[in-house]
């Protein structure tokens, strides 16, 4: 994998060649149920070097049914992923080591290993890339100098993503399709960066009554409409009844410092 570039995946991008290691040339500890080092959740299995305590350790996770989630996976840890089904697989382990399974568009001559292991957060920084012109899915937040803002999925080529509209103040892409559940977390980014307060950064911007969208609750205090759709939430810079939802903010903010998030590429 390409050491600059986020959005490097098989194909176009990738050169696949086989490399083996001998893993007791590198670590002689092996710990169980440890925590991982960035983040909270714990490893089946932790091997790190004795002789060599800056070594960056290496995570063995091991499952039947529930594969690890995202935030583990794409931790920026090394770690092997191995799906165990039957006593076989253990022995094919033993006998063979680990081999990872191949993506979807490597080539059908490669020879496919039986097993369902891969791996996650391995740099080979002696490749380059032959070029960059995979088609990569993104979540984008585009934030407007109103505190208007949007977040909305789309598709394009990793190496023609570029700023989308001219009169936005701030856009950045997530390396996700999950617009919707990353959208809390684009608000309160642009809201640390740019201090700019919206409806939807505050207390009292609440589900409605009937189930038909979001209000102020403040409404009659503020001689605004109840069933105003889409409320207007660039009054939020003015509004005397303003209150920022810091235990939200927080909470999301806490998920940016943990790493559990996709990568970001940012526009100005």
């Amino acid at each position: 994998m390409n050491d600059t570039c986020m959005y490097v995946k098989d194909g176009d991008c990738v050169k696949k060649s086989t490399k083996s290691f001998n893993l007791k040339e590198y670590y002689d500890r092996c710990e169980q149920e440890i925590s991982y080092n960035n983040i909270n959740r714990r490893s089946d299995l932790k091997f790190s070097s004795s002789i060599d305590p800056n070594k960056e350790p290496l995570y063995l996770e091991i499952y039947v049914t529930h594969a690890s989630d995202s935030t583990k996976l794409h931790s920026g840890n090394k770690i092997i992923e191995a799906k165990i089904e039957k006593e076989e697989d253990i022995d094919k382990i033993i006998e063979n080591g680990f081999i990872e399974s191949p993506k979807q568009n490597i080539s059908e001559e490669a020879e496919a290993p039986s097993l369902n292991i891969s791996f996650y957060g391995f740099k080979n920084s002696g490749y380059s890339p032959i070029k960059h012109s995979s088609n990569i899915r993104i979540s984008r937040y585009m934030l407007y100098s109103s505190g208007k803002f949007i977040c909305k999925q789309e598709h394009c080529k990793c190496n023609e993503l570029h700023k989308s509209r001219s009169d936005t103040l701030y856009e950045f892409c997530f390396h996700s399709t999950q617009a919707f559940e990353l959208r809390n977390i684009a608000k309160w980014l642009g809201y640390k960066r740019f201090k700019i307060e919206n409806c939807q950064m505050c207390i009292n911007y609440v589900d409605s009554y009937n189930g038909t969208g979001k209000i102020c609750r403040r409404y009659s205090q503020l001689n605004i409409p109840r069933t105003e759709h889409p409320l207007n939430t660039s009054r939020a810079k003015t509004c005397t009844l303003f209150v920022l939802n810091e235990k939200e903010m927080k909470e999301c903010l806490q998920k940016v410092d943990n790493k559990e998030i996709p990568p970001i590429t940012e526009f100005n």
